[in-house]
């Protein structure tokens, strides 16, 4: 019983959540999230929420306290390259 309260109460943050998502794609984005950066870039997901905290890579963060960072996959790649040339 407790569980199915949970699942109501959280009903609504999911729905942002995706309503979210939805409007960062109709900006033809393709977002990932902060595990993918990380691996892309070759750093932690530490490192790349600090980053993106910092303001030095470019981020949409869900909401909430805890929300996840999602990323621009066509910056993060371009970053990686810029690495890897570097």
């Amino acid at each position: 019983m407790r569980q199915l309260a949970q699942q109501e109460t959280n009903r609504p943050q999911v729905a942002q959540m995706i309503q979210m998502t939805h409007a960062l794609h109709v900006d033809h984005m393709d977002v990932i999230g902060a595990a993918e950066a990380a691996r892309l870039l070759g750093v932690s997901k530490a490192t790349v929420n600090r980053r993106a905290a910092a303001g030095q890579l470019t981020a949409h963060k869900m909401p909430g306290v805890t929300g996840a960072h999602l990323f621009d996959r066509d910056e993060i790649e371009s970053l990686a390259k810029q690495k890897a040339d570097a």
